[in-house]
């Protein structure tokens, strides 16, 4: 019977000589090295992508808002008086009024836009400039909810209906 090193389906093969068996354990010893390189760039890579990058950011667009309505402003005791939409140039704008609120008993004068969806920083900024220019006789306070920005006479009617929104 011939000498074989080993069976492959019923084939005998001749014994390997040491050239040939010191070339395919390094074969196999490269095959490892080049592995274990390739993972080991893989984890370094992935701890570098995970540990330097910054917490999200979170803009007006990502926060869920509330879509409020010119009932949801006159369910807190608003009372309009006139339309005021044509005077303002802001993109988004769905419609605007002015008009009183009771506040500790008094009537303060706003005004109150109403936008298609919530005031991002763009629109914030709009408003505030624009109803410096609107209002000469006086200084006017703003504030900002969900869809809806208010310039008011006074700070405390603006903080009011921000509080009777909510």
């Amino acid at each position: 019977m011939p000498e074989a090193n080993s069976r492959f389906l019923g084939t005998e093969w001749p014994p390997l000589t040491s050239n040939e068996v010191s070339f395919t354990w390094k074969g196999v010893t490269m095959k490892i090295k080049s592995l274990v390189t390739i993972l080991f760039s893989l984890a370094s890579m992935l701890m570098f992508v995970g540990c330097s990058s910054e917490a999200p950011v979170v803009t007006p667009e990502m926060v869920p808002t509330r879509i409020l309505t010119l009932n949801d402003i006159e369910g807190t005791g608003f009372t309009k008086a006139n339309a005021t939409t044509d005077g303002w140039a802001i993109e988004g704008l769905s419609e605007s009024w002015d008009g009183e609120i009771l506040v500790d008993g008094g009537a303060e004068f706003l005004e109150v836009l109403i936008f298609d969806k919530a005031a991002d920083a763009t629109v914030q900024d709009k408003f505030n400039r624009y109803s410096f220019r609107k209002y000469l006789t006086f200084a006017p306070a703003t504030a900002f909810t969900d869809n809806i920005a208010i310039a008011c006479q006074e700070q405390t009617a603006c903080n009011y209906l921000i509080e009777q929104l909510r």
